[in-house]
């Protein structure tokens, strides 16, 4: 297939097909084809969508919010119980590095 920069939003969304396609049928040799595609395509979001620095704190603390979440998610997300202690850590506005795992 041959490919160019992006310039439209239909050639992008070709090309975003046909990135899907050749993922989902994962063949080795569709991978240098993969890369650029995915080069092409992040240009272009780049370039068409800019997304400011978040702070990534606030923007843990604005999910939450969003989706009614509580610091302590152990009663509202299985998934999460794990993590409990970073989510606390992180919505009280600690910036230290917390470990996940206890000794």
């Amino acid at each position: 297939m041959y490919v160019s920069n992006i310039k439209t939003e239909r050639q992008y969304d070709k090309y975003c097909k046909v990135l899907e396609d050749l993922v989902f049928k994962n063949r080795k040799k569709d991978k240098d084809e993969i890369e650029l595609l995915t080069l092409l395509i992040e240009k272009y979001d780049d370039e068409n969508y800019p997304t400011p620095e978040l702070d990534p704190i606030e923007l843990l603390k604005s999910l939450m919010d969003e989706h009614k979440m509580k610091a302590n998610v152990k009663s509202q997300s299985p998934f999460l119980l794990s993590y409990d202690p970073i989510i606390g850590y992180a919505y009280a506005g600690y910036s230290r590095s917390v470990s996940v795992f206890s000794t």
